[in-house]
């Protein structure tokens, strides 16, 4: 097994976790966005989570996984505790959410603390295992490293709902 942990020779490691993050938001954001406002707090299956709900768990969690490998970090809202919640009423997202640029501004802010922290710190920080947690799988090259599997996580988790926000689209259109 090699040691380097993505399959990328040009970059180093912090850079490519940067890229990859600023790469996936643009997406995110253009499946929210085309998603019209009067489906925003909507389920539209009572399986699947309304978009409001599911683009502020994508900010909220982002701010979470940094929060686990930079202490000192708590500074998540109070009136982002409804996108924490794994089945929030469809009234609880309305009362919580409010507008589309709302939440696309906030996980800007919070894009630029994590780009922040990320320039703070350099690949061998990234190597560096503060902790012996784990939750990837035997295998996988960033397992045994929690700072680097935040960032992998992240990356992961929003892809993961990026799918969801365009399995929403597709039944909005029909």
């Amino acid at each position: 097994m090699t040691d380097t942990p993505f399959m990328y020779t040009d970059m180093s490691e912090r850079d490519f976790i940067k890229w990859t993050l600023g790469y996936t938001m643009d997406w995110i954001i253009a499946t929210f966005e085309a998603i019209p406002d009067e489906a925003m707090c909507v389920r539209p299956r009572p399986n699947i989570n309304a978009p409001a709900w599911i683009f502020g768990h994508i900010v909220v969690t982002e701010r979470f996984h940094v929060r686990g490998v930079l202490e000192g970090v708590n500074d998540i809202p109070e009136e982002f505790r409804v996108f924490r919640a794994r089945k929030p009423t469809e009234e609880q997202i309305r009362a919580a959410f409010k507008s589309k640029a709302w939440l696309v501004d906030c996980w800007r802010e919070v894009r630029a603390k994590t780009e922040a922290y990320l320039d703070r710190i350099t690949d061998a920080d990234l190597k560096e295992v503060p902790g012996d947690e784990t939750v990837l799988p035997d295998g996988d090259p960033n397992r045994g490293n929690p700072r680097r599997e935040w960032f992998v996580m992240t990356i992961q988790h929003q892809n993961c709902h990026w799918g969801e926000l365009r399995v929403i689209e597709k039944l909005l259109k029909g």
